[in-house]
């Protein structure tokens, strides 16, 4: 139970720290209710990499504005590490036994256009009940309207498989921080739960529910629900 409890204190404290920063948010507020639907492409390039294209309409998600965001991800599966001992019933998505996963790529941002450079780390880790634990922390560096800044996203992440008519399910939960460095602060974050169903090796859908906050001048509220198509190529 100890070993447990400690390797959950670091969500419990992100969760902790939000709800206190939050609580402390003063000034106007805005509240909008978004769709964000999404496309991402996965191609597998051999047991330790592969591409990524993805494609989404959004509404503050990651920009300010109504707007389309398109981006081409390579992932590198770290070797010499142990698999995640995870009880899946999901096999369509590979990337769910690697330790540490790396991403590097670029998005381009329509609208108030913005070429966004990424790059990600993650490390996954089993809990007790057969619940998979991510940790993802993400550098962007963004050009907008030719004036560069930069943005550090670290997401807490966990999720669970069940059978849901003979098809896998997996259920998750998530919390997320954003700090911009045009504001010199933490200026968003954001609660995520949802389920993604396996139909078959290759696809897989997602419906999830997101409350986000963003911080800057004003106090901004979005809820918004999502819908991703997933596809794995061979």
């Amino acid at each position: 139970m100890d070993k447990r409890r400690r390797s959950l204190s670091p969500f419990i404290q992100t969760l902790a720290l939000l709800l206190v920063w939050g609580s402390s948010a003063t000034g106007q507020e805005t509240r909008s209710a978004e769709f964000w639907p999404e496309v991402d492409i996965y191609e597998r390039l051999s047991d330790h990499a592969r591409l990524l294209v993805s494609s989404v309409v959004t509404s503050g998600r990651t920009a300010d504005e109504q707007t389309m965001e398109t981006g081409a991800f390579m992932d590198i599966f770290v070797p010499r590490f142990k698999p995640v001992l995870f009880r899946r019933l999901s096999e369509a998505d590979e990337s769910r036994l690697k330790r540490i996963a790396l991403r590097a790529g670029y998005l381009y941002v329509f609208g108030d256009p913005e070429h966004r450079f990424q790059t990600d780390a993650t490390l996954r880790w089993t809990l007790r009940g057969h619940i998979l634990a991510s940790n993802r922390s993400r550098a962007e560096y963004r050009f907008i309207k030719g004036d560069f800044s930069w943005r550090y996203r670290n997401d807490l992440r966990l999720e669970h498989d069940i059978a849901v008519a003979r098809r896998p399910l997996t259920a998750y939960v998530s919390a997320e921080l954003f700090y911009d460095s045009r504001y010199d602060t933490l200026s968003r974050w954001r609660y995520r739960g949802g389920a993604a169903l396996t139909l078959n090796k290759k696809w897989l859908v997602e419906l999830y529910y997101v409350h986000q906050v963003t911080k800057h001048a004003n106090l901004s509220f979005i809820n918004a629900i999502g819908f991703a198509v997933n596809f794995f190529g061979p």
